[in-house]
């Protein structure tokens, strides 16, 4: 999904233990800066996974734990500027449940909660998703 012109990647790094690379990119066709929080971990606080079952059934999810971020919002050093073609990312490890070997939907989403910027660097609401199937076992 897109919000202004940025958009929401993830690869699958491995699977014991789940290992995703999230990042938010910014299209080489876009037309200017767009600013980001630099906050991106722990998983579940601003960056959320989901695994799904063929049935469309939650398997796995982060659920919001509780942080004390280091950056403030109203804070001009909390945002980093991506250029058009840039990308700003991190790697996500998470402990899956004991899941049958199979196919699996892994969707991740992106908020930025309270992080909206500031009037030298305007965020406004990001909210993005993407999926990526995911298959377990040997």
């Amino acid at each position: 999904m897109v919000s202004g012109s940025l958009t929401l990647l993830m690869d699958v790094l491995a699977t014991a233990p789940l290992r995703v690379h999230v990042s938010l990119h910014q299209p080489d066709t876009a037309d200017e800066v767009a600013w980001v929080p630099k906050l991106l971990a722990p998983a579940g606080a601003f960056i959320t996974l989901v695994v799904r079952d063929p049935a469309g059934e939650t398997r796995f999810e982060t659920h919001p734990p509780k942080i004390k971020p280091k950056l403030r919002p109203d804070d001009d050093d909390s945002y980093l500027g991506l250029e058009p073609g840039y990308s700003y990312g991190i790697v996500l490890a998470v402990d899956l449940p004991q899941l049958a070997g199979g196919a699996y939907l892994l969707e991740a989403g992106y908020t930025n909660r309270g992080y909206h910027g500031t009037s030298g660097r305007p965020v406004g609401e990001i909210a993005l998703t993407t999926e990526s199937d995911l298959f377990l076992g040997e």
